[in-house]
């Protein structure tokens, strides 16, 4: 029995060891610029602490783990934070490390945090 429990503990800690592996948290701070909503609903900003172009969510359907109503209220928090100059922070926990290392024109996954400071 207890061969059996170590067994089952090692599988364990193996399929959580890979499904973390080469995940890092971070942060992206900075003031938006260029918030923008395409035609198909997708919202993405030019420029935010690093990153440039990222896809973030969209209004038509949950997209990158977001529902279309979180989105709306991302999308009016970046407009006033644009329009304000405030700066805007968002947490991710993906394999891209860094907010440079968020590919353009592509879903910046694993954001699950927003912070839109004063």
């Amino acid at each position: 029995m207890r061969s059996l429990q170590l067994k089952v503990t090692a599988a364990v800690l193996i399929v959580m060891s890979s499904v973390a592996a080469g995940q890092t948290t971070y942060t992206c701070s900075g003031v938006p610029r260029g918030v923008s909503m395409g035609a198909s609903g997708t919202l993405t900003v030019e420029s935010l602490g690093g990153l440039t172009w990222p896809y973030l969510c969209s209004v038509d359907g949950a997209q990158n783990g977001i529902s279309p109503g979180a989105c709306k209220a991302i999308y009016a928090g970046l407009l006033a934070a644009q329009a304000s100059g405030r700066s805007v922070t968002i947490w991710f926990t993906n394999s891209a490390s860094t907010c440079a290392a968020n590919p353009a024109w592509a879903w910046a996954l694993g954001a699950y945090l927003w912070r839109f400071d004063n």
